[in-house]
């Protein structure tokens, strides 16, 4: 589950190339230190054990996003990129709020519903913003790298 999670924020958030401005340079170390930032918070979320345990690990993940897109909303994109900025802001937002929706069955002792919610995120809404956001920036000229 962390892997995954991991795995499509990095997809949203680690813009590792550079475009052909210094402008496109000071974005795409804008977003690489919220992405360094959200990976370290986020290698200690571990949604396993007990349903309280899981709960607080959830909410917790959910708040390091939180903080993650606050930093993306303090970045002020280059234009080509102010569409796809958006675009990851708003999936990060979604994925946070299905860590709380995952915190709130966690707590309810709901594992059907906790599995439901967590297992659904690859193919959830904020994940469909993060990837289609990757895919603006690369076609701005924006290089990506996988972790």
């Amino acid at each position: 589950m962390k892997r995954t999670i991991l795995a499509a924020l990095a997809v949203a958030c680690l813009a590792a190339g550079c475009g052909s401005t210094a402008e496109k340079n000071d974005y795409v170390n804008s977003v690489n230190e919220a992405q360094t930032a959200l990976t370290k918070s986020l290698s200690t979320v571990n949604p396993s054990g007990e349903p309280e345990q899981i709960a607080t690990d959830l909410e917790q993940g959910g708040k390091v996003i939180d903080s993650a897109v606050a930093d993306l909303e303090g970045i002020t994109p280059p234009d080509d990129a102010e569409h796809a900025h958006a675009r990851m802001i708003k999936g990060l937002t979604e994925i946070a709020n299905t860590f709380r929706d995952g915190a709130t069955a966690a707590r309810d002792k709901d594992p059907t519903k906790m599995v439901e919610i967590l297992g659904g995120i690859q193919t959830s809404a904020g994940v469909k913003e993060l990837e289609a956001a990757q895919k603006e920036l690369m076609a701005s000229g924006y290089k990506f790298e996988e972790s």
